[in-house]
């Protein structure tokens, strides 16, 4: 890319709401349009101001009203969509805010979060920090030194399909192949972002204003490498006894699977963090069955704890830099189960499924929410 001269875009959403804002539910699309030129992958970032309220009134540090640490602002993405004109759809993710929460947890430290790329997005070793966060950023007037309060500027760097790109040379996508590369967002519930007692009261709300889409780009030169991007299929489904066998067929090809649980009672339950990657009780025994690449019936069975962290680990990509301690999975954070495969299986044409032993009751089930790791070529 030497001589190459480098342009930073921004968009702006179709459906700009101005100073109303943004909240709950809330659709946005972008629609990248960069002429003559090759967005550069792994550039692109999501922006807003960000303001968290409670009766309508600023948050105080005595309001017990909680953002997850590990994820910061990633948790007002309920969902994002990418779609590139000339392909069609490329990747839809629902449950963004997990994946965000059992990657980080698979990769990163608590002394990674005190980095400044992981500040902005509002990010912090622990949750009080996260806390203090979340009130805004104060300041006071040179006039009569009275303290007024601003919405949090966030910066996310958001873990989806043109994010997670590798190149053969310049790791980038020619307009003149792709046309306009469209990218939706829906913003996520109160209950799904925050937690706390307060939050179960119903008074606590969000808004977001300015949202905008930024990527960089360099002139096109009319060469299009073949890129390879990992992409995510998720399937929630419910693990309600002791013995459960949950089958599950994906139309994709995958190399991996990756497994977090949550108690279904404590999941977008304003009271409990909707993010917690929860332990399964008394976890003895799991079997992954499936065809290999060469149609041979395979089953894998693990039965050591210990293996089953590291499988999980395995499944994320993880190089040994992670949260997943024991002392981290005795405190009931971190947790999953997962299997890299070693190769790419075609899981649309059979069933994958995987048996789970543990002492799950029905009348307190746990929801069980798969990512299958795939690639997309473009």
């Amino acid at each position: 890319m030497s001589g190459s001269v480098f342009q930073l875009h921004e968009v702006l959403p179709e459906n700009n709401k101005g100073v109303v804002g943004y909240t709950e539910f809330d659709l946005v699309d972008f629609v990248c349009a960069f002429n003559s030129r090759k967005m550069l992958c792994n550039s692109l970032r999501f922006e807003c101001d960000l303001r968290v309220q409670s009766n309508g009134a600023d948050l105080t540090e005595d309001l017990d009203v909680y953002l997850n640490h590990k994820i910061g602002g990633h948790g007002l993405i309920s969902q994002i969509t990418t779609e590139i004109n000339s392909v069609g759809q490329i990747e839809s993710i629902n449950s963004y805010p997990k994946l965000v929460g059992m990657i980080t947890s698979a990769t990163l430290s608590n002394t990674d979060l005190l980095n400044g790329s992981k500040s902005c997005e509002l990010r912090s070793p622990a949750e009080k920090y996260t806390k203090r966060q979340i009130l805004g950023e104060s300041f006071e007037s040179r006039e009569d030194t009275a303290t007024a309060t601003i919405p949090n500027a966030i910066s996310l760097k958001p873990l989806f399909a043109l994010n997670r790109s590798q190149g053969e040379s310049d790791n980038a996508i020619s307009y003149a192949k792709s046309g306009n590369i469209r990218i939706s967002i829906q913003f996520s519930r109160v209950n799904e972002l925050l937690y706390g007692a307060d939050v179960g009261s119903g008074l606590v709300t969000y808004k977001i204003t300015n949202p905008r889409l930024v990527f960089t780009s360099i002139a096109d030169d009319g060469k299009q490498d073949k890129l390879q991007m990992r992409v995510e299929y998720n399937i929630k489904t419910q693990v309600n006894s002791s013995l459960s066998n949950l089958g599950l067929k994906v139309p994709a090809v995958c190399n991996a699977v990756s497994i977090m649980f949550i108690k279904s009672a404590h999941e977008s339950n304003p009271y409990y963090d909707d993010v917690a990657q929860e332990m399964l009780p008394n976890v003895s025994r799991c079997d992954f069955n499936f065809n290999n690449s060469t149609n041979t019936y395979v089953t894998y069975t693990i039965r050591d704890k210990v293996e089953l962290i590291s499988r999980y680990l395995d499944s994320l990509s993880s190089s040994g830099h992670n949260q997943a301690s024991l002392n981290l999975l005795s405190a009931n954070k971190g947790f999953g189960i997962g299997l890299s495969f070693g190769e790419f299986i075609d899981l649309s044409r059979q069933a994958f499924n995987v048996q789970i032993t543990s002492d799950v009751v029905s009348d307190d089930p746990y929801t069980a929410v798969f990512f299958f790791h795939s690639i997309a070529s473009f």
